[in-house]
This record gives C-alpha cells, sequence and structure tokens, in this order.
C-alpha cells in the first residue's frame, strides 16, 4: 500500500471508528431494512479499499491473518456463509451475513493493519471522539429525571436505542483506559490527567444506565485485570473462565428441565413476571434461551439461518414461561445472548465457533501479556485483553454480533490482542 493510500485509508477507518456511536439508525425499504448512516457507508468504503489493496498484496501482515484468532474469525465468518445458503429465511440471512463480513474486513482485518502501524492512542481517541458526544447527550437527556432506571431503557436514543449497547460500550472503553491509565503511570510515574478523568468518570455513568450485563461485563475485566496482577497464569484465567461458563450452562440445564411455580401468582397483584424470579426481564431471557434450545433441537447442526432467530422463536415459546415482555409473534429482539442465538441460528457448530474465538482471543491477550518485558505495554495488552473479556459475558446476557454500536467494537479488541501479541513476542528484554 503506497504512502498516500495508506494515509487515506487510516483517515477513513478513524472516521469510520467515530461515526459508530454517532449513526444513525434508518429505515430503507418497505420491509424493514434498516441502515446505520454514515457508519455502514464507511465501513463499505474501507472494505473495498482494504481489499484492493490486498489484492495488490498491500494488505495486513501474512503472519497476523494465520494467527490463531484470526483464523477463529474467519472459520465463523465462513460457516456464517454457509450457514446463510441453506436458511429458512435467505433474504434476511444474507443481510447479516454482508453486514458482518463487511464488520469484519473492517474492523478486524483493517484493524490490524491499523493497530500494527498506529499508536494505540490514536485508535483510541478515535474510539472516544464518537462516543464522548453520545455520552454527553445521554447525560443531558437523563439528568431531569434524576438519572432512574425507568427512564434509562432508551435515554441514549436516537444514538443508542437500548441502555444494553450504552452500558457495555461504557465497560470497553472504561477498561481499555484502565490499561492506558496504568501504562502512563508505569512509564512517567503518573497517571495522565485526562485518562485518569475519563477512566475514573465512566463510573458514575455506568451506574446511571443501570444495566446489570455492563456491571457483570465491568466485573469480568477487573477480574482478568486482578487474577493476572497477582501472578495467576494463562492457564489459571483459562480455568477459572471456562468454570464460570460451565457454571452459566450448568444453571441455565437446571431451569430448563425442572418445573417452576408461576411468580406472577405468588408475588401477587402488580406484578408481571412469570417464571422462577420476579424479574420480568430475567425471566424473558430465560424463555427467549429456552427457545433458543428447542430451536436447535429442530435443527441441530446448521440451524435456522443467521438473523432468522426473532422471526421463528414465537412458535417455539411456551405458555408457562412467557412474560409481560413476550410476543405471540415472536417480534420483540434477540436471544439475549450471542451463545443461544449462534446455537439457534447457525446450530451447534456456530455455538462452537462462537466459544472457540472468545477463548483464543483472551488467550492470546494473556500470553501478550505474560510475553512484554515493558511494564508500560504490559498494561496497554492487559486493558484491550480485560475489554475482550467483558464482551465475552456482555455477550453471554445480550446478542451483539449483529449489533453496529458494539461490533465493531469486538473485531477491533480481536485485532488488538492479535498486534498486541506479536509485538511483545518481539521485545528484546530489557537489561537488568
Amino acid at each position: 500500500m503506497t504512502s498516500g493510500l495508506f494515509r487515506s485509508f487510516v483517515t477513513l477507518w478513524l472516521v469510520a471508528l467515530a461515526s459508530v456511536p454517532l449513526s444513525l439508525r434508518w429505515t430503507v425499504s418497505s420491509g424493514g431494512t434498516v441502515m446505520a448512516v454514515p457508519l455502514e457507508s464507511l465501513v463499505a468504503a474501507c472494505a473495498v479499499v482494504l481489499v484492493v489493496a490486498w489484492a495488490f498484496g498491500r494488505g495486513p501482515e501474512f503472519s497476523l491473518l494465520l494467527h490463531p484468532v484470526s483464523l477463529a474469525v474467519f472459520a465463523g465468518l465462513a460457516w456464517t456463509l454457509v450457514t446463510t445458503m441453506i436458511s429458512i429465511d435467505p433474504l434476511v440471512s444474507m443481510k447479516y451475513a454482508l453486514a458482518r463480513t463487511a464488520y469484519v474486513v473492517t474492523f478486524f482485518v483493517g484493524g490490524l493493519l491499523i493497530m500494527s502501524r498506529l499508536r494505540t492512542r490514536g485508535v483510541v481517541a478515535a474510539g472516544l471522539a464518537g462516543f464522548l458526544p453520545v455520552v454527553a447527550w445521554t447525560v443531558w437527556r437523563h439528568a431531569p429525571t434524576g438519572f432512574i432506571h425507568e427512564t434509562s431503557i432508551e435515554v441514549g436514543a436516537p444514538f443508542y436505542p437500548n441502555h444494553l449497547e450504552y452500558g457495555a460500550t461504557l465497560a470497553f472503553w472504561m477498561l481499555v483506559l484502565v490499561g492506558l491509565a496504568m501504562a502512563d503511570r508505569a512509564k512517567k510515574g503518573r497517571i495522565g490527567g485526562a485518562v485518569g478523568i475519563l477512566t475514573l468518570g465512566f463510573l458514575p455513568l455506568l451506574w446511571a444506565a443501570h444495566s446489570r450485563s455492563a456491571w457483570l461485563a465491568l466485573i469480568a475485566g477487573f477480574a482478568v485485570i486482578g487474577l493476572q496482577r497477582i501472578g495467576v497464569g494463562l492457564r489459571g484465567v483459562m480455568i477459572a473462565g471456562t468454570l464460570v461458563l460451565v457454571a452459566f450452562f450448568g444453571l441455565f440445564a437446571v431451569y430448563f428441565t425442572g418445573e417452576w411455580p408461576d411468580t406472577e401468582a405468588a408475588a401477587g397483584e402488580g406484578v408481571q413476571a412469570s417464571g422462577p424470579f420476579r424479574d420480568p426481564s430475567i425471566n424473558e431471557r430465560l424463555n427467549r434461551w429456552s427457545c433458543a434450545v428447542r430451536m436447535a433441537k429442530e435443527r441441530p447442526l446448521v440451524g435456522f439461518g443467521p438473523g432468522t432467530y426473532e422471526e421463528s422463536y414465537g412458535l417455539f415459546q411456551l405458555h408457562g414461561e412467557m412474560t409481560s415482555h413476550s410476543s405471540l409473534r415472536g417480534d420483540r429482539g434477540d436471544a439475549h445472548s450471542e451463545f443461544f442465538s449462534c446455537l439457534a441460528e447457525q446450530g451447534v457448530v456456530g455455538l462452537m465457533l462462537v466459544a472457540v474465538l472468545f477463548g483464543v482471543a483472551v488467550a492470546s491477550g494473556l500470553r501478550a501479556v505474560d510475553g512484554c518485558r515493558d511494564e508500560s505495554q504490559r498494561w496497554k495488552a492487559l486493558g484491550w485483553t480485560s475489554a475482550v473479556a467483558s464482551l465475552v459475558v456482555g455477550n453471554l446476557f445480550n446478542a451483539f454480533f449483529e449489533v453496529d454500536r458494539v461490533a465493531p467494537l469486538l473485531w477491533l479488541a480481536c485485532a488488538a490482542v492479535v498486534v498486541m501479541e506479536r509485538n511483545c513476542a518481539t521485545t528484546k528484554p530489557e537489561n537488568r
């Protein structure tokens, strides 16, 4: 890639990253097709420029493309394309597959190129340049109500239509900023003022978002940081993470195979919930996950097709599991879990590919942390790794692969840990 073309691509890519939180979702057809403007136009332009450069041998380094994380990303994308061809609704699946391909090419493959040649701070600055105005907008709209939960759900609209995506983004950037703040301290003996203020300032903002899944994601990120700093190695962290996932799916299995009282009747008048909990939000997640399992039983290997969960799950609901958030037509959102969504839409193979992707991404980040001889670089790698861990937990309770506000951050973080592992592996040991 010539220097002029590379500079143009960098500018276009940074603008695309900044536009992620600022884009607006427009319905562009009578069929309900939604487009994020201008993000998707910028992503398409970035993808075209990158593919042209790649065709002329000017793309990312070949070794980065053969990294285990890269192979996991490409394997997941390939299976998405395979299941699209045999989907129950090929048009819907094709739209999903095209969007995912564009995001992977732009923010993962393009991210490999950018992160290997650009300073981390430039990338973070671009991401925050788009996100901070949205944060200010959300606070301005939320403050008159006293930051109560009832008004937090859609207070970020039109930029963030629900608090789940907003909370996940806050947790993600906070963990990256923690890494940068501690890198400053390791290198300069102090934490930069702007970085420190943003890092601490995101905590009350996360509280105001009222997103429990975002808090769990943040806790997961800090757990990775804490375990690594007290000397727990790669194997220990991965075992701990595996135990958490086993416990999560084990508890769900207990729910799925058991019989539970109707808490709507037990709780008394005024409580609208059905299931083992009084919170309809939790019960509705259990309802959606149960539907995903029943869908997988019908098409276990290939699923119903990418993006088809919403139009399909209604027929798989049981009356006793439905809540005040349920719909008989099955038209109120996704599976509320990327793991269960992939199970229903892309079968057991899709579920395993998601698990492998997250596992190798976290493992690669931890190897980067262990391989860095420079303490400042170690903290940067730890920041990105903890951000990946937060998205793993976030995707347990939400389906973010197709969400234009969060998916780019996932692919960017995966690219960051790949580059950080390569850089740390080639760093010469310090003279002591």
